[in-house]
């Protein structure tokens, strides 16, 4: 039972960071700037931080309480509607973008949204009754996500050998070689926060530095890469300001032929707009490496040989996905 719990667990909480991210994109912060939907998903927001909070409280208690397991059940229903609503709407958008239309909200829609809204409200007070409280562990993740490293544990990397293959051939394009030598390296992670103060100091390898005139920091850049071979690289990239991105680029531009800036994103509109000499997109992982994935992070294990009692709900979750 402790197992069903754990991979219940893991489900929930991807599910709520990818609605998280998933209300928080490009297209659909557009959908929602009219009144009705602005005002209906400000109340998503706020009804689900507060059930994410208590997520880790009623993953241990449904073990042993039937109610809160009912409760986690309904959920999960709920979630996977909420997801079900998204992608209809992801492909209207698409629809009426290739038509010329204007992406304007219908009445079934806002229909629709009001009554998740409603059945949100009802599993909000459900918590409230069943005395769920909040996890420490989850309360400052929220739509924050760690930094990211260069490391990698090699071990937990599925199926991407054929990817790993594509990119160092984009590499080896771009430097016209078959090694890649840089004066200067640096990894940036951004993140959602394209902060181009903190970005030029990574660069600039300036930890503690007091400095605080973005001019003063860019000119330093531009003499420390002046005719100089680097590599940079920009992970999670995720905003779509173009200001943002040129005057991030300012003191770059005066490197050596062949430097590069890399960049990952999950936005097709960011590769567009950074003007990229060619993108990679990363191919959908197989069905066995989605189950090997899931299994290492909900069981801690690379596959679910130790675990055939609930092989078959991780099956039914990895679907889902």
């Amino acid at each position: 039972m402790e197992a069903v719990a754990t991979i219940v667990g893991a489900l929930l909480s991807v599910s709520f960071q990818a609605l998280f991210d998933r209300l928080l994109s490009h297209d659909f912060v557009n959908y929602a700037s009219e009144g009705q939907v602005h005002d209906e998903l400000e109340k998503w927001e706020i009804m689900l931080k507060k059930v994410y909070l208590v997520l880790d409280d009623a993953e241990e208690k449904q073990i042993t309480n039937p109610l809160v397991k009912m409760w986690v059940s309904e959920l999960r229903d709920l979630a996977y509607d909420v997801e079900d609503i998204l992608d209809e709407f992801a492909t209207e958008a698409l629809r009426r973008k290739l038509e010329g239309e204007p992406l304007a909200s219908t009445s079934m829609m806002i229909s629709k949204i009001k009554r998740i809204t409603a059945r949100l409200d009802e599993i909000n007070e459900q918590k409230d009754v069943l005395l769920l409280g909040e996890g420490g562990r989850r309360t400052n993740q929220i739509r924050e996500r760690l930094p990211t490293t260069s490391l990698v544990n090699e071990a937990q990397v599925y199926d991407r050998d054929k990817d790993k293959e594509a990119m160092i051939e984009l590499l080896k394009l771009i430097f016209n070689d078959t090694t890649l030598e840089s004066d200067l390296k640096a990894w940036v992670s951004v993140g959602k926060d394209f902060d181009v103060f903190g970005m030029t100091k990574t660069i600039l390898q300036l930890k503690g530095h007091d400095e605080k005139d973005l001019n003063m920091l860019q000119l330093k850049l531009k003499e420390k890469l002046s005719m100089k071979n680097f590599l940079n690289v920009l992970d999670d990239v995720w905003t779509e300001n173009y200001e943002d991105w040129t005057c991030f680029c300012s003191p770059i531009k005066v490197g050596a032929p062949g430097s590069t800036v890399i960049v990952t994103t999950r936005s097709h509109h960011v590769s567009s707009m950074m003007g990229a000499v060619q993108a990679y997109p990363l191919k959908e992982l197989s069905y066995d490496d989605c189950m090997s994935v899931f299994a290492q992070h909900a069981l801690g294990a690379p596959d679910f040989d130790g675990h055939m009692d609930v092989e078959e709900i991780g099956k039914g979750i990895v679907k889902k996905c």
